[in-house]
């Protein structure tokens, strides 16, 4: 029975190309859509699930709070992961730690690279996750001084030699013993890495301060992870944290910080925590992704539909006569779903082709390591099949059961009348369909406005044309003065500055504060930016009250410049002059007054995402936390001064490799995620805008083929070209107007709602709704109007003779 409905729908095929064409290539293009979403979909919820023990991996975050002030950090400190074993024995059966260190690496003085992807870790790693070792075994990492690297890291170090055995110097001074190779890390892994390194290494380089003390609670945070078998002593496990808190910190700070444990799978798409290991992604985005591609399949499928319905009375006949010869409904239901899958299963072939030409192009655009391979992942192979039944079901379900339902005897004598089906669904598909459009071209419009809007808000100082310099050695910070000097006789120089951290680099570090008025023994916490005398001027900030630092005063350690969010929440109406200091315990550390002055008031400026308000901030002068120099250049012979620049680092760190970051570049990478997305939406906008066409553009055919006798008739009796036109298109342009009524409320909605994320945002403006109105209706009359005048002109002689 199958294989003759396979060959009705061949011919049918023959028969009716251009209907043929305009269903495959609409399918085809949702298919392609949902494809490719599908497997972006599947790579961002399978993150970490590669490891063999991911669902019983799990890593420890924590909450600190400072009085008032609340801290929801990844990180925790080197002896949390000795303590919860000891205080969970058996329940956690083995704990890892990362802590993430930069590092100059070499293999001689020609072979020097500044790497910042190199972690120290306890030996127990391979055995707790499933990083593919190819050289070595799990006990690589078990003696101080080893270390294990990738695949590509082996190639960029020594070529074709064999890595094990040889010996990588980090910071000039450290031998390294490389003891094993890791293969390519998948993409799916939030834990990306080049180098692997004994965590018994890190106390002989950082000395009494080390990671690894158990005496020392502050200490650098690090990542802990630990393996829990028995998912059923998570809740002993956790009820255990507050006693080991109490143990380690006392009973005074011990309730000031709470742990949490986060699964490891949870991490990628639903962590977003203060000092993550790197940028994660959103689940919210993926639900926005996956529903934008299968909105486009969506609007494919109603386009089936409505085709296939608008062509019934063409089929009436063929219905009646197979009824007569005694043909049962359901065997008529069971023939136009088969031509339904068939079009899918044509239009999927179609659609996997377009995917592998453009998956590599896919994949350089999301950042990915996308793959088709149907023949070994028989997951993606099965959705593929489910996917074809899906989409020929939902096109073939309403045209089936319509068509079937024609009576056989009005059909052949022509005594009732056959519609063209429910012409009342069929203008509400219409109006779905282009209102998922219009509130996609709106959505990408208001991404398009709130980058612009981000792009050219004023910040409180000038980001163009600043080079943040990398400071990787502490020693250079001897000859600091005289650089700075070689910088500023350079004309292209306009000015040179040292700071702590670089704005928009997300590291700008918070610590605790006190004042004279705050109460004995409390520390509230604000950021804390270490600078130079010549920070504000090279950044170009307004300063709006005070003066700014000045080495012929005594600033240095002493005096404080605040922003205005800093004086607002100190309650200060008459901040210059107050006293304002840090931590005793903090001041002691970097060698700084316990109290200083505040001599200044800057203007707020932005150093982290608009996402967030501006933060609380104090600026003082602490020479000894300087990691970055900030030179401000002209535009001018841009190549030139940074030429200059490299050769003047190499005269004072010389072996060290000249890192630099454009500040414009960070504050771009703050957004980077927002951008592609924008850049998504445009372009299954298209996809989507392009299918509704498509399907309007068949319609107005089938119409204007079904009217042929009629506009015959029409222009015999003096009808005009354009009141054909009128005659044919005015009631699809209405249908597209209506949909604009309908779209224009959710597409507010839906981008009020994704602005909110942002604490400095646009207002959602009438005109981008105007403006996807107008697109969608030119669009439209483009679409419609071409079709009509085709119909407009033909010869009604040679039609009504054909009639």
């Amino acid at each position: 029975m199958i294989p003759k409905y396979i060959i009705f729908f061949l011919r049918g095929l023959r028969k009716n190309k251009s209907y043929s064409i305009i269903n495959i290539l609409g399918l085809s293009i949702g298919l392609f859509t949902c494809i490719l979403m599908l497997l972006y979909v599947d790579n961002e919820l399978k993150y970490d699930s590669f490891h063999e023990n991911a669902d019983n991996i799990y890593r420890v975050t924590r909450v600190s709070r400072f009085s008032e002030n609340l801290s929801i950090l990844a990180t925790t400190m080197g002896p949390y992961a000795p303590a919860l074993l000891n205080k969970n024995p058996g329940a956690i059966e083995k704990a890892v730690r990362f802590y993430k260190y930069d590092a100059l690496v070499s293999i001689d003085a020609e072979n020097r690279f500044q790497e910042n992807r190199l972690f120290f870790v306890d030996p127990e790693v391979f055995e707790v996750f499933t990083f593919p070792l190819i050289r070595g075994d799990k006990n690589a990492l078990s003696r101080v001084f080893t270390i294990v690297i990738t695949q590509e890291i082996a190639r960029k170090y020594f070529g074709s030699e064999d890595p094990i055995g040889k010996t990588l110097t980090l910071q000039n001074e450290y031998d390294f013993e490389v003891t094993g190779v890791t293969g390519e890390l998948p993409g799916d892994s939030h834990l990306n890495f080049d180098f692997l390194a004994s965590f018994a290494s890190v106390e002989p380089i950082e000395g009494d301060i080390s990671i690894v003390s158990h005496r020392n609670v502050f200490t650098p945070p690090l990542y802990t992870y630990l393996l829990i078998p028995d998912k059923s002593a998570l809740p002993s496990i956790e009820n255990s944290f507050p006693e080991t808190m109490i143990e380690m910190y006392g009973e005074s700070n011990g309730p000031m910080v709470e742990l949490f444990l986060q699964p490891l799978t949870d991490i990628h798409l639903k962590s977003h925590l203060e000092e993550e290991i790197e940028a994660n992604s959103d689940v919210a985005y993926v639900f926005i992704i996956s529903a934008i591609a299968f909105l486009v399949l969506f609007i494919a499928c109603i386009n089936f539909m409505n085709l296939s319905t608008s062509k019934s009375a063409k089929r009436a006949k063929e219905v009646g006569i197979k009824k007569v010869v005694g043909a049962h409904r359901k065997h008529l239901v069971v023939q136009f779903l088969t031509e339904s899958i068939g079009f899918s299963v044509l239009s999927l072939m179609v659609a996997v082709f377009f995917v592998y030409l453009y998956l590599p192009s896919f994949n350089e655009f999301t950042g990915k390591t996308l793959s088709l391979n149907l023949l070994e992942n028989i997951e993606v192979f099965l959705s593929f099949i489910v996917l074809v039944l899906f989409v020929g079901f939902l096109s073939g379900s309403y045209p089936s059961f319509f068509l079937s339902a024609f009576t056989p005897i009005k059909v052949l004598r022509g005594t009732g009348k056959i519609s063209s089906g429910n012409s009342t669904l069929r203008k509400a598909f219409i109006v779905i369909q282009f209102a998922i459009s219009i509130i996609l071209i709106a959505g990408t419009l208001v991404i398009k406005d709130q980058m612009s809007y981000v792009s050219n808000k004023r910040l409180g100082m000038n980001k163009d044309q600043v080079v943040g310099i990398a400071i990787r050695d502490a020693s250079i910070l001897d000859s600091y003065e005289v650089f700075k000097n070689n910088l500023n006789g350079y004309a292209d120089v306009i000015s040179v500055s040292l700071s702590s951290d670089l704005p928009f680099s997300n590291n700008i570090s918070t610590s605790d504060y006190q004042t004279p008025q705050s109460p004995e023994g409390t520390f509230p916490i604000m950021k804390m930016f270490s600078v130079d005398y010549d920070f504000i001027e090279t950044m170009e900030m307004n300063l709006k009250e005070g003066r700014d630092f000045n080495r012929e005063m005594t600033d240095l350690a002493n005096s404080y410049i605040l922003n205005e969010a800093a004086v607002k929440k100190l309650g200060w109406d008459d901040p210059l002059n107050r006293q304002f200091g840090r931590n005793p315990r903090h001041a002691q550390q970097e060698g700084v007054e316990e109290y200083g002055t505040v001599i200044g008031i800057v203007e707020d400026f932005h150093f982290e995402s608009l996402k967030s308000e501006i933060d609380p901030l104090a600026m003082y002068i602490n020479p000894g936390a300087f990691k970055y120099f900030t030179v401000k250049t002209r535009a001018e012979n841009f190549s030139n001064t940074l030429s200059f620049l490299e050769n003047e680092w190499e005269k004072i760190s010389p072996g060290r490799p000249f890192e630099y970051i454009f500040l414009d570049d960070a504050f771009a990478k703050l957004y980077e995620y927002e951008r592609k997305l924008g850049s998504t939406f445009s372009y299954f906008t298209f996809l989507a805008i392009f299918v509704a066409c498509l399907g309007l553009f068949g319609l107005i055919s089938f119409t204007a083929e079904q009217r042929s006798k009629e506009i015959g008739v029409r222009k015999v009796l003096g009808a005009s070209v354009p009141d054909i036109v009128s005659l044919l298109s005015k009631e699809y342009i209405k249908l597209v107007i209506f949909a604009n009524l309908i779209a224009w409320p959710l597409g507010i909605i839906a981008a009020q709602t994704w602005l909110e994320q942002f604490a400095y945002r646009i207002d959602v403006s009438y005109f981008t709704f105007f403006l996807s109105t107008v697109i969608t209706v030119a669009l439209a009359l483009i679409t419609v109007g071409f079709q009509a005048l085709r119909a407009a002109y033909s010869d009604p002689i040679q039609t009504l003779r054909h009639e």
